[in-house]
């Protein structure tokens, strides 16, 4: 028989190797027509997207959902998640191959905003498409938090130019929004604090390793994979193609600056 699961942050075992060893509870019985690198390449980006869209944005039909990077293989999870909820979506790209990927999913995408350093349009665009009211929820993975020069340099934020700033982001928030990010060191100054006020918005921070250090929550963490899994064997849900790295390999291949964006990792021992 072969499971799915993923290793938690306080195991004593290694993941990456020929052997592992896992408790019951963090792990599932894996579809026989997913192979084992599709689902290597989609546990963890559809843990993060099922806790995002489910259990932060509280996501349902008629909501207006707004992710960052769709084409990523987190945002591809995300975007087709929240379809499933019933939601309309729009995405940002970076590149021409990013775009053409996004076309590609069914059901479309609702509006692909271009996020480069030729253009950023990502707050009239998101004000455009929904009418000047905004999104429900918005999803990231990470954003720009500096405006002067020095603070750019002293916190490697120059050349960030396709991650969006936080201003940007509580700008595209509607009535009662829900920013979900993925920044770890979030810095939400008194106007910043001040704009989620008036909204009637609020932050939750996206940290999907959490599931397996709350032994209280086993329950819901497979009930995720599971469904995950299932949407996977039956089709409805489209992975990124995977690229399977050998270990010894993988420092050179993460560090290129032509890889491919849309692409799924997958790192073999």
């Amino acid at each position: 028989m072969s499971v799915v699961g993923t290793v938690p942050f306080d195991s004593k075992v290694s993941g990456c190797g020929d052997f592992t060893l896992l408790n019951q509870f963090d792990a599932i019985e894996k579809p026989p027509s997913v192979s084992h690198e599709a689902a290597a390449a989609s546990v963890g980006a559809g843990l993060a997207a099922y806790t995002a869209i489910h259990y932060l944005g509280h996501v349902t039909a008629g909501d207006t959902v707004l992710v960052i990077d769709g084409a990523s293989p987190l945002g591809c999870l995300t975007i087709q998640t929240a379809q499933s909820w019933g939601a309309k979506v729009l995405s940002t790209y970076r590149t021409l191959s990013e775009r053409q990927f996004l076309e590609s999913l069914k059901p479309s995408v609702a509006q692909l905003i271009e996020l480069t350093q030729r253009t950023n349009i990502l707050t009239s665009s998101v004000m455009e498409e929904t009418g000047g009211i905004g999104v429900d929820c918005i999803v990231d993975k990470g954003v720009r938090q500096f405006t002067s020069e020095e603070d750019k340099d002293l916190m490697g934020e120059r050349n960030l130019w396709s991650i969006p700033h936080k201003h940007d982001i509580i700008s595209c928030l509607g009535f009662s929004g829900k920013w979900i990010t993925s920044q770890p060191n979030l810095q939400l100054d008194p106007p910043d604090s001040q704009q989620l006020f008036l909204r009637g918005a609020s932050v939750c921070y996206l940290f999907p390793p959490a599931w397996t250090l709350m032994r209280s929550q086993h329950g819901r963490y497979q009930h995720i994979l599971r469904d995950l899994m299932d949407r996977l064997d039956s089709g409805e849900f489209k992975y990124n193609d995977v690229l399977s790295v050998h270990l010894d390999k993988a420092p050179d291949t993460l560090l290129q600056k032509d890889l491919d964006s849309t692409k799924s990792i997958v790192i073999i021992p």
